[in-house]
């Protein structure tokens, strides 16, 4: 009978536990054909009256194992046997409780998840149920049968050996069917369709999205109404996360207006970008403002912004800030260097020239004039410094855009390698092979 049992839970787990195997519905649905499967299996663990109480020709009915009969015997009473049909009450009565089970299995799931309590614990609460429940009725039922044994003086240690064994092997099927089941539930169809974009999904969701800089200071009320007017206007203002200028724009609107600006992010890797919208605009450059449906590019100043959407001319924004001064003929110059140089530093700048060695600087550069400093004045002038801003005297932009491992400033080109960074004399010397010239005799 044990084997019997096992095989009928396994059977209903093969065939219905896919159709209802559904997420958060695994466990109550396992768990009710579990119990349907097991319920059918009760009535056939009963056992039958004394062997000396049967028609010799009874039909239905099957001996016992020869181990039982032979302890039977030994001990003088009668054998156990087990039908192998049920009447009509013994089928009603397992459907009824068949039915009873599903129905509890169910209620019982539902009422822990609206509760809030996780699927699984749910689950793991409704096999204790179900374990509990199956207990109080094995004992109970078993009382019965235990004093009908007695009465008819059947041995009882092997009807309760068979009816225990039955019981707990399908409880225990059950139980491990209904667990699997709920571990391994297959998802609904409409997942398992969507299957093949997962990992397209999953590498959406872990990209990484630029957004651009927060504006600072506070807006004026000013501020933040041609801000609202833009962007109910239909303006669309164009830039790109790392776009300098786009930031001075936002930052004439302060750190409130700028959060209400129709601010358009066109280029890719930024956060909900519209390339496609910037194209179709033609945008060409950042920022640009497209308003009353005309494409104006470049920064714009508050007043022109006023006058080209038709905000509210009583307001009157502050005057921009002046342009810089323009550079000086020939461009800007680094910093004259102050400090005094030794004739150690300044032999080491000639060696540094005479070996074909490149000092790649900016006149803006702060670590640049910190480098020069260390020479001093004269042997600074020595140095083979070229200019990389667009804007410094003598500059060779182009020559340092050429070199791709200038990447930052300073850097120096020594003997066909590059190294980024402010060097000690020291090291200059050591990289460039400079050897320091021999105090002069005494």
């Amino acid at each position: 009978p044990a084997v019997v049992a096992e095989a009928a839970v396994w059977e209903a787990h093969q065939h219905f536990a896919p159709a209802v195997a559904t997420p958060g519905w695994g466990s109550p649905a396992m768990l009710a054909l579990s119990a349907l499967s097991t319920s059918f299996l009760v009535p056939a663990l009963r056992a039958s009256p004394p062997l000396s109480s049967l028609p010799a020709q009874s039909a239905g009915l099957s001996p016992a194992p020869p181990a039982v009969v032979a302890e039977a015997a030994r001990r003088g009473g009668g054998v156990v046997r087990m039908e192998e049909t049920e009447g009509p009450s013994e089928t009603l009565q397992a459907l009824g409780v068949a039915g009873g089970l599903t129905a509890f299995c169910f209620a019982f799931f539902y009422a822990l998840t609206s509760a809030g309590v996780d699927d699984v614990v749910a689950g793991n609460l409704l096999l204790v149920a179900l374990a509990a429940a199956g207990a109080g009725l094995f004992f109970f039922d078993g009382g019965a049968t235990q004093a009908a044994l007695e009465a008819s003086a059947v041995p009882i240690t092997a009807a309760r050996y068979s009816r225990l064994a039955v019981l707990t092997h399908a409880t225990a099927a059950a139980a491990t069917v209904a667990i699997s089941r709920r571990a391994a539930a297959l998802p609904p169809p409409d997942l398992l369709a969507k299957a093949p974009l997962a990992p397209q999904q999953l590498r959406e969701q872990a990209a990484v999205l630029y957004t651009p800089p927060p504006v600072k200071g506070t807006s004026t009320p000013d501020q933040i109404g041609l801000a609202e007017h833009l962007s109910r206007s239909g303006a669309k203002f164009y830039g790109a996360y790392w776009c300098g200028f786009c930031l001075k724009q936002r930052a004439m609107f302060g750190a409130g207006g700028s959060r209400r600006l129709p601010y358009v992010e066109c280029a890719e890797g930024g956060y909900q970008a519209d390339a496609a919208l910037c194209e179709a605009r033609r945008v060409t450059g950042y920022p640009s403002w497209e308003i009353g449906g005309k494409l104006y590019s470049g920064m714009k100043s508050l007043p022109e912004l006023q006058r080209l959407s038709g905000f509210n001319p009583a307001v009157q924004f502050p005057a921009p800030e002046p342009p810089p001064p323009p550079p000086p003929p020939g461009g800007f110059k680094p910093p004259e260097v102050e400090t005094v140089s030794t004739s150690y530093t300044v032999a080491l700048a000639k060696h540094l020239r005479s070996s074909g060695a490149v000092f790649y600087g900016a006149h803006w550069c702060r670590f640049c004039g910190l480098q020069r400093s260390l020479f001093g004045r004269e042997a600074a002038r020595q140095l083979p410094y070229v200019e990389c801003a667009a804007d410094g005297f003598g500059s060779e932009a182009t020559r340092c855009r050429a070199a791709p491992e200038v990447r930052a400033y300073p850097s120096w080109s020594i003997g066909g390698k590059f190294y980024s960074g402010y060097l000690p004399l020291q090291e200059l010397a050591k990289l460039s092979g400079f050897m320091p010239p021999a105090a002069p005799p005494a």
